[in-house]
């Protein structure tokens, strides 16, 4: 049984040793256990910084690059993909002891009636169902089991979420090769980066395009859309009254992507319009010429080397503006 066992060892080693050769790296799978543990960091801690949105600040905003500058703060990544942050950030609200910042990624098409069943509830559910009456044991089942498996997959790139090994099997048999290394990898602190010179960034643009044109007209969502206005702003205006602090981000996007996004969703009467009625700040890319300067590589994303260099100039405009400093 031990042969056996070391046999299958070393079959694994050089798995492991075979797919890093080829450019695959360990990642986490995503998961409402994952999103629950960064969640109850922020929870009653002054100095704590919750991050929101989707795609664009999961992939934009490094996490590295803000513990560098701030490292007496917590930092959370609370951002989904394909998930309006506004859910998440009523449950802030509505945490009392809650007293920190929010940085939010927020554009006016996330209000759309289309995004509501998108809205983050298994993760919150997980938190406050799950998560949070467990954590009152110092080793919760959730955040033992959590800390077991994420100790192997961000280890081995054998355990990758986007690596079946029966698909590794199937490539390599039909096609006589592996399938492309992922492009996308996540680390325990739900930070993540993309490395677009592993994909067609033109093919994914093209997608994110007919993705953007085939919008509903926004006067026809006029009733619900005001609804949420209503409630993203007061969201926010409970968070300072209670001491905290929210920044509303608008993260780039490439110009015909912009242009497109502007003509659903005019700045001035939605961006704009959200930020002025409430006790928000507001940092919007365009207006900051060392933002504008950095390209999404599929219009909307960017790439994991202009992360670094994007955050370090947000932080730095947000630093100008004295922001982030209680």
């Amino acid at each position: 049984m031990a042969g056996g066992l070391l046999l299958a060892l070393i079959l694994l080693a050089g798995i492991e040793f075979f797919l890093r050769g080829h450019g695959y790296r360990p990642s986490l799978a995503d998961s409402a256990a994952l999103w629950s543990e960064q969640r109850a960091r922020v929870s009653g801690d002054p100095d704590a910084v919750a991050l929101l949105g989707d795609s664009r600040i999961l992939l934009g905003f490094s996490l590295d690059v803000f513990r560098d500058k701030h490292p007496g703060r917590t930092i959370s990544q609370l951002g989904i993909i394909g998930r309006p942050p506004l859910t998440t950030l009523q449950d802030l609200a509505s945490d009392s002891d809650f007293v920190g910042s929010v940085i939010v990624d927020f554009r006016a098409e996330q209000l759309e009636n289309r995004y509501r069943p998108t809205a983050p509830q298994d993760e919150i559910a997980e938190y406050h169902e799950r998560w949070l009456p467990a954590s009152r044991w110092p080793y919760h089942d959730a955040a033992m089991r959590l800390e077991m498996f994420s100790a192997f997959q961000s280890r081995l790139a054998l355990l990758h979420p986007d690596l079946a090994l029966a698909r590794l099997l199937k490539s390599a048999i039909e096609e006589g090769k592996l399938p492309d290394p992922p492009y996308v990898n996540q680390r325990r602190d739900r930070s993540r980066q993309a490395d677009y010179s592993l994909v067609d960034a033109d093919k994914r643009r093209a997608a994110l395009e007919r993705l953007v044109g085939g919008r509903p007209d926004p006067g026809t969502e006029r009733a619900g859309y005001e609804w949420r206005v209503g409630q993203l702003t007061d969201a926010i205006d409970r968070i300072v009254e209670r001491g905290g602090e929210v920044i509303v981000l608008r993260l780039p996007s490439s110009k015909d992507r912009f242009l497109s996004e502007d003509r659903a969703h005019p700045r001035q009467v939605y961006w704009d319009r959200i930020v002025g009625g409430s006790r928000a700040s507001g940092i919007h890319y365009a207006d900051v010429p060392s933002l504008a300067a950095f390209i999404p590589a599929d219009s909307s994303h960017l790439d994991y080397r202009d992360s670094a260099p994007f955050t370090r100039a947000l932080l730095d405009e947000i630093e100008r503006r004295g922001l982030l400093s209680n």
